[in-house]
């Protein structure tokens, strides 16, 4: 399936004492975070906010030094660490064969025009682009080159050649501060873009949702769960849970840049813009370190699907950077939680598991078809059977383990009985990263222990309880 704009980023998160391949598998704990676009518009900001990375700042903005007008957008190539994202704003989605949204114009423009200011980093290039299209076929492809440095505001001027030949019904604009945007979706740090007052030559009118002087702004919001990449933006948090409070809602909807997309989270991303063809290596990254050839992977879902659509849960598992193998299962109506199963053997041992879970599972190279706009699938409790959310049962007769209150407060007591002698044990207060927060030691036949949890943040945690070679692992909520 067709990404937006994807970029090749590492999501390593350290997993510790028991390290869980599918982090965050209650979807309890998640990252909220929210920006502004300029109305009809895309920008670098979705890719830095939706799953891709949450350590990059915005990096298209709105600044008040205009050159007509209240507001102008600032675009900025920004590096954190390893990765990169070119600053770019678009008003649709050029990447792959087909090219989809853009907004409504039904008139033959000669040229471009609109002013800007740029700084240059490494004899970077700037880009501006217009497409057009006709019943969604392009009528009309411009890239523009903008390669001066200039500190004020200064006009530029493109013609559109070979001129339209007909008359479109849809065009895409955009800029970016690299023409490195096209195909890697990276660019040059440090290159700084400015436009404002973005107009059509050669026309009687402009398009009514150009937003050219970029003086409307709109409020948008990303819903990423911990230790997943939400690949669109149709990924939501939702208090519809089988178990804790949450769970992640995948809905597919038509999307005004870019198209009918699915909701889709998964452990790991795509480095490859052109929808894994050609000579593009279209092996996941990322995801987290997994070993086994045998195992069963469980999760609870609900899925309300339009038109017969069909979701997918499925696996990649990878050996050395390259695929293993992988399990698939395809889910239909369900409208109360059931739970999903897959078990798999893949025959070697793998070092990688990347988890995928998608609201439409149909590969159109592109937009899917509007049949499936409105499937949501809700997905809760995953985890593979070597590796539980659950209790597993300390193996001593007659022994049960308590955890309360839980949902819990400032304190949080363990409890164990059993008809035998003293059970030395440790105990250990778990996030869901495997990272060991509170440990003590502790006699499970001496009573209650009381642990201290006022200095955890709200959460899904674990109470590991070890003796000898018997482990529990039991889930709470912190408030």
């Amino acid at each position: 399936m067709k990404k937006i704009l994807l970029l090749g980023l590492t999501l390593m998160i350290g997993a510790k004492v028991f390290a869980q391949a599918i982090p965050n598998g209650g979807f309890e704990n998640w990252n909220y975070t929210p920006w502004m676009d300029p109305m009809y518009y895309m920008t670098s900001n979705e890719q830095s906010n939706n799953g891709y990375s949450n350590t990059l700042p915005d990096n298209a903005v709105r600044v008040t030094k205009s050159f007509h007008g209240n507001y102008a957008i600032q675009l900025t190539c920004v590096k954190i660490g390893m990765d990169t994202i070119a600053g770019y704003v678009i008003d649709g989605n050029p990447n792959g064969s087909v090219v989809q949204g853009g907004i409504p114009y039904a008139q033959m423009a000669k040229g471009i025009s609109l002013h800007y200011k740029y700084t240059i980093k490494s004899k970077d290039t700037a880009l501006i682009l217009a497409f057009f299209k006709l019943k969604g076929a392009v009528v009309g492809q411009y890239f523009f080159p903008v390669s001066d440095t200039t500190s004020q505001y200064k006009l530029f001027t493109g013609t559109f050649s070979p001129a339209l030949s007909v008359t479109p019904d849809t065009v895409v604009f955009g800029a970016a501060t690299s023409t490195k945007v096209v195909g890697s979706g990276k660019g040059i740090p440090g290159s700084v873009l400015t436009i404002d007052s973005v107009n059509f030559t050669g026309v009687a009118s402009q398009p009514a949702d150009l937003n050219g002087d970029f003086e409307n702004w709109v409020s948008d919001t990303s819903w990423t769960p911990v230790g997943w990449y939400s690949l669109y933006v149709g990924v939501n948090q939702s208090k519809d849970a089988f178990g804790g409070k949450y769970s992640c809602q995948l809905t597919t909807a038509n999307f005004h840049n870019s198209g009918i997309q699915p909701g889709m989270v998964s452990t790991g991303f795509y480095v490859c813009p052109q929808n894994c063809t050609g000579s593009c290596n279209c092996v996941e990254e990322g995801g987290y370190a997994y070993t086994l050839q045998t195992d069963t992977l469980f999760f609870e879902y609900k899925y309300a699907p339009t038109a017969g659509d069909t979701a997918a849960v499925y696996m990649n598992f990878l050996k050395n950077g390259t695929t293993n193998g992988a399990g698939l299962n395809y889910l239909s109506t369900g409208g109360n939680w059931v739970q999903g199963k897959i078990g798999f053997n893949i025959g070697s041992s793998p070092d990688t598991l990347v988890v995928t879970a998608v609201s439409s599972s149909h590969n159109t190279n592109g937009s899917l078809p509007a049949k499936y706009i409105g499937s949501v699938l809700k997905i809760d409790n995953m985890y593979l059977k070597s590796e539980p959310l659950g209790v597993a049962s300390i193996s001593q007769a007659g022994a049960s383990v308590k955890v309360y209150p839980n949902p819990a407060g400032q304190s949080l007591y363990i409890d164990y009985v059993t008809a035998g002698g003293p059970i030395p044990a440790s105990v250990a207060v778990v996030d869901i990263l495997g990272n060991e927060l509170v440990t003590l030691q502790h006699d499970l036949n001496a009573g209650p222990v009381q642990v201290n949890i006022a200095g955890l943040a709200s959460g899904v945690y674990f109470v590991k309880v070890t003796s000898g070679s018997a482990v529990s692992i039991t889930k709470f909520v912190k408030e």
